[in-house]
């Protein structure tokens, strides 16, 4: 599209001044007219059994539009998490989607197939690999 969003947590060491990371940020020149926004993330950085990553799934193939809400439902239904979520564009103009998840080990084998179903129907290929 025209334009994109892009939001990174990180952790700092000590003594950095938020103001003066921010404005050195913004003066690089390879980053053009963005708007860079530094501020401290409040919530803690710990999570909860849903956070941790079980399995790691690729689709790959063209964009197409309810692509991530389709996959959500699906994640939603077996009370998966998207951990991560990496999107890019390969060399013949498809997409290669990674993501890391949590699945309940009850669900897991179900809900692996059924993802594997939905990106079927989008004609996309499907792999995944339990950690």
């Amino acid at each position: 599209g025209q334009g994109a969003e892009f939001t990174s947590v990180v952790e700092l060491p000590g003594g950095i001044n938020l103001d003066a990371l921010n404005a050195e940020l913004s003066s690089l020149a390879v980053l053009g007219d963005a708007e860079i926004k530094v501020s401290d993330f409040k919530l803690a950085p710990l999570q909860g059994p849903t956070g941790q990553i079980t399995h790691q799934i690729t689709l790959t193939g063209g964009d197409q539009p309810g692509l991530i809400a389709r996959l959500c439902e699906v994640f939603i239904e077996f009370k998966a998490n998207i951990v991560r979520l990496v999107t890019e564009p390969t060399a013949d103009g498809l997409y290669i989607m990674r993501l890391s998840v949590f699945i309940p080990k009850n669900a897991a084998d179900a809900c692996l197939a059924t993802v594997k179903n939905t990106a079927e129907n989008l004609q996309m290929s499907f792999t995944s690999e339990g950690l």
